[in-house]
């Protein structure tokens, strides 16, 4: 299912491109892929990682996880010209992995991963979050969007005609969810006290507050009809598309 998230003509799989300083690289996992070798992706984890992984109750969930931080991993070494056990990560203040020791402040990276799915957006000095969800059609938007969303989006969402609704909300979702990850510093509580646009062209309306100068940017990412993603940056970026695997 999730292999045609990542259409050939749109995200090119190639071998690690050079990574410009006003360039952000994201990268499409497919989770569901069978030609995943989870065996040699899981002994390329941390003992933590490991641990992680081995918590699930559901072997999907499971596998999941290992392919997309094993994934991260591969994708980090090319850049970093690096074996996976070598790389190590650390938490910033908030939670937010980062590159540790002699690696610090190399590259900026960020993970979204959901049923089928992952992103792994990489930077070398901007930061950047990135998110993905796949649309669920029961979700109940209206209600959500009037409890975490800005009261803009929520009027917008409101206004917004109802078979477009499901897609508006996912798209508005994963704006929100990137720049918060972009941030970095525990935004995530003040979902009401910023803005992106709406079933529209990808734009923060409303900045967090004391970052008003920062020049916040969001971008949608194509990645078929089951699925929304998005992401953000705390700067004007070009973006490249690339397939992993």
């Amino acid at each position: 299912m999730s292999l045609t998230c990542f259409d050939k003509t749109l995200w090119l799989s190639a071998p690690t491109p050079r990574l410009a300083a006003n360039d952000a690289h994201i990268w499409g996992v497919a989770l569901d892929d069978t030609s995943l070798r989870l065996d040699e992706l899981v002994v390329t984890l941390s003992g933590a990682e490991r641990t992680r992984a081995e918590r699930f109750k559901f072997a999907r969930d499971r596998d999941a996880f290992i392919a997309a931080h094993g994934a991260l991993r591969s994708i980090l070494c090319g850049y970093l010209g690096l074996e996976a056990q070598e790389i190590v990560f650390t938490e910033g203040a908030h939670g937010k992995p980062e590159l540790s020791g002699g690696m610090a402040g190399s590259l900026r990276f960020n993970l979204s991963h959901t049923h089928g799915a992952a992103l792994i957006g990489v930077t070398r000095d901007a930061r950047i979050g990135v998110d993905i969800e796949r649309v669920r059609e029961n979700t109940p938007i209206l209600d959500l969007a009037r409890r975490f969303f800005h009261p803009d989006e929520a009027c917008a969402l409101e206004q917004t005609p109802p078979e477009r609704q499901i897609s508006a909300f996912f798209t508005t979702w994963t704006r929100k969810e990137a720049l918060v990850k972009a941030h970095g510093d525990g935004l995530g509580h003040l979902l009401q006290a910023f803005a992106v646009s709406v079933d529209k062209t990808a734009e923060v309306l409303v900045k967090p507050v004391g970052e008003e100068k920062i020049d916040w940017r969001v971008y949608e990412l194509p990645v078929g009809m089951e699925y929304r993603a998005s992401v953000a940056c705390d700067q004007a970026m070009t973006l490249r598309r690339l397939r992993w695997i």
